[in-house]
């Protein structure tokens, strides 16, 4: 599992309609950390303690359709298990929509929302990858 900057559990990737990877501002704590893949947005948590991904909207995406993909990390805690949990570190990074696997979700960005507004797309959940065995 890769490591990942404190405050930060996974990545979206954002592609273009051709997929092509487009070049997103980082907007996550401390230095930016990803090198030369520049289509990944941080995943953190808000206010609520809800993991949550965005584009700066100060530098948001050109009108167009979009792809969004990626990962999230579990970290356990020192390899010991916690309350119902087997203290197992994983990736989440199987898209799943309506119960089966899919590639990437699509969204679009009108012209008409281009300028400062925020554009909700449909939550992304991951499951754990198929060759995962959590039975030991």
């Amino acid at each position: 599992m890769p490591s990942l900057p404190l405050g930060i559990y996974g990545y979206v990737y954002i592609t273009n309609n051709l997929g092509d990877p487009v070049n997103i501002p980082w907007s996550g704590p401390g230095a930016d950390p990803r090198g030369g893949v520049v289509n990944m947005v941080p995943v953190v948590t808000d206010l609520n303690s809800h993991l949550t991904f965005a584009v700066p909207p100060a530098n948001g995406l050109p009108a167009g359709t979009y792809h969004a993909t990626g990962y999230v990390n579990y970290k356990a805690f020192n390899g010991s298990p916690t309350a119902g949990g087997d203290g197992k570190s994983r990736q989440y990074s199987r898209l799943m929509q309506d119960g089966l696997p899919i590639q990437n979700i699509t969204f679009d960005v009108t012209p008409s929302e281009v300028l400062g507004s925020s554009v909700v797309v449909d939550p992304l959940r991951f499951d754990l990858n198929l060759n995962v065995n959590l039975c030991q």
